[in-house]
């Protein structure tokens, strides 16, 4: 089950349910969380300590294109921040952060990944990739087969 953002009745009503979810940091509050720890640690604290047993990942934003997005450059160290205020909180091997992408960031080439994305796509993604490498987490992806 995913949430678009916190939302505690909801987050309430699923602890100690079996019902796991991902909750997203909404687009709206990343460059915060990119720029402020102790923002970053107060938000956990508040959003996901309480509810923990039921979340399974945070996707910090959702479908956030870097040729669009202002806020683009500020995933990654916001994705950054919500793992450090994890692992502060004992919560960082129970929980993963992701991010949400669409199909449209799934470059379609051939050969494959041919080198032909442009410098602001790759110096949006790599990091993220990076990012999920390191710390085991999957690249979340919002597939609409209903579009196709």
């Amino acid at each position: 089950m995913r949430i678009y953002g916190p939302n505690q009745a909801i987050l309430q009503a699923l602890q100690d349910s079996g019902i796991k979810t991902i909750l997203d940091v909404p687009n709206d509050q990343i460059q915060s969380l990119a720029s402020d720890q102790s923002a970053t640690i107060q938000w956990i604290k508040s959003n996901i300590v309480p509810f923990a047993s039921s979340i399974k990942y945070i996707a910090v934003g959702n479908e956030i294109h870097p040729s669009t997005d202002p806020q683009a450059s500020s995933v990654q160290p916001a994705m950054k921040n919500v793992q450090n205020a994890l692992n502060a909180n004992n919560l960082g091997d129970q929980i993963k952060v992701s991010i949400s992408i669409d199909t449209s960031l799934i470059k379609n080439t051939s050969p494959p990944s041919n080198g032909q994305f442009d410098e602001k796509y790759t110096s949006y993604i790599n990091p993220i990739i990076d990012f999920l490498t390191s710390n085991g987490s999957p690249l979340l992806v919002n597939v609409y087969p209903y579009f196709s």
